[in-house]
């Protein structure tokens, strides 16, 4: 459910809200080559103008964390090559602090051509809205102009497969998820240049190669170490904003009780195992 709605149900008598493990994602993307965020450099700057902990005090209610990356850890931190994953992670720089005099150099360096960029998201989302509000704020220090763009479900949803429908944004709000506990197979949506996802047509042949090896490697170790290899390559030139990795969050209802609270939920019969706690019934 939204943060917001969650903040409303944190205080009911019906139900309790628990928080869970989750491999949800939420970033800014560019939407093609041309956008002013398809440089590394503005993307850069913007995540630099982006108070995380204000965010995710305000916005999330407190219910996300930071990440260095926009693939949460959850989908690494149980595997048997964890330690490799868990390794090259902490090599990767710190989540910045907001630094606007650093920010502004790297907008200057870029000297994009559009001061103007226009954000996609879903509308009535007021998490999103919230997220875009803070950006947009941090942005104008920079000389930078963020135009909210509020879209119907169906155009938001068909943007991610249709160009067209991208025309005339520059970015959009991403609230993804990894279903498969493997990173690889999330980087290589906005890595691989055979990729429909990779919209700014980024394409570095070192992390291609090495994130190809990885998917071909038989031992999960050594797919990890090749995986991190790339990994600390893309984080230097891909263009993404990472924002936050929200938790799980579920409202039961104190007659029910068996629903799981983490993002198992996805792909499993939860609603099989639900049942009655005897609470409240008559």
């Amino acid at each position: 459910m939204p943060s917001t709605v969650a903040k409303a149900l944190r205080s009911s008598d019906v139900g309790t809200l628990y928080h869970g493990p989750s491999a949800q994602t939420v970033f800014v993307s560019p939407t093609g080559p041309d956008s002013p965020l398809a440089d590394p450099r503005i993307t850069q700057a913007l995540s630099l103008v982006l108070d995380r902990d204000a965010l995710v005090r305000n916005v999330f209610d407190g219910a996300a964390r930071k990440e260095k990356t926009f693939i949460p850890s959850l989908v690494w931190k149980t595997g048997e090559a964890s330690d490799v994953y868990a390794k090259g992670y902490d090599a990767l720089p710190a989540v910045p602090d907001a630094d606007v005099a650093r920010a502004k150099k790297l907008v200057a360096q870029a000297a994009p051509k559009k001061r103007t960029v226009t954000v996609a998201m879903g509308a009535g989302d007021q998490q999103s809205l919230q997220t875009l509000t803070f950006l947009q704020a941090g942005a104008k220090k920079i000389g930078l102009t963020v135009v909210i763009k509020q879209l119907q479900p169906t155009q938001m949803s068909g943007l991610f497969y249709d160009a067209s429908l991208r025309e005339g944004l520059d970015a959009t709000m991403a609230l993804g998820y990894v279903e498969i506990p493997d990173p690889l197979s999330y980087a290589e949506m906005f890595t691989s240049p055979a990729s429909p996802m990779n919209w700014t047509r980024y394409d570095n042949p070192e992390v291609t190669s090495l994130l190809t090896q990885a998917r071909a490697a038989l031992d999960p170790k050594k797919s990890a170490e090749l995986f991190t290899r790339a990994q600390a390559l893309y984080t230097e030139d891909l263009a993404i904003v990472p924002i936050a990795v929200p938790y799980e969050r579920m409202f039961l209802n104190k007659r029910l009780s068996g629903a799981p609270a983490s993002f198992a939920y996805i792909n499993m019969p939860w609603a099989a195992q639900l049942g009655g706690t005897g609470e409240g019934t008559s």
